[in-house]
């Protein structure tokens, strides 16, 4: 994997917004059932919010990402809808964390 992000902090409590991207390389000549590997890349955009409460002691977190944005995944094993037609999954993650 390599992964590469940005960050921008506004603000008082420095809240931030990313963006970034991820990459997934597949070193293995087979698949499951020794079927030949189609894909040996996994690209992955993703944009997120994070917003700190007044004492800092919490965070929550927002976050969309496309998963293999270079696949099509009309053909899945698991039939799934997505926002952007046949091509990747989106994933929508939401996080909160308390500091102790």
């Amino acid at each position: 994997m390599a992964d590469i992000n940005a960050y921008w902090n506004y603000g008082q409590r420095r809240n931030y917004i990313y963006s970034g991207f991820s990459n997934y390389f597949e070193l293995s000549k087979t698949m499951a059932n020794d079927l030949p590997q189609a894909h040996h890349w996994l690209f992955s955009p993703q944009i997120g919010h994070v917003i700190k409460g007044k004492n800092q002691k919490f965070q929550f977190t927002t976050e969309i990402k496309f998963l293999g944005i270079n696949l099509d995944s009309k053909y899945s094993f698991i039939p799934y809808s997505n926002i952007t037609g046949n091509t990747k999954t989106t994933g929508i993650y939401l996080g909160f964390r308390w500091i102790l």
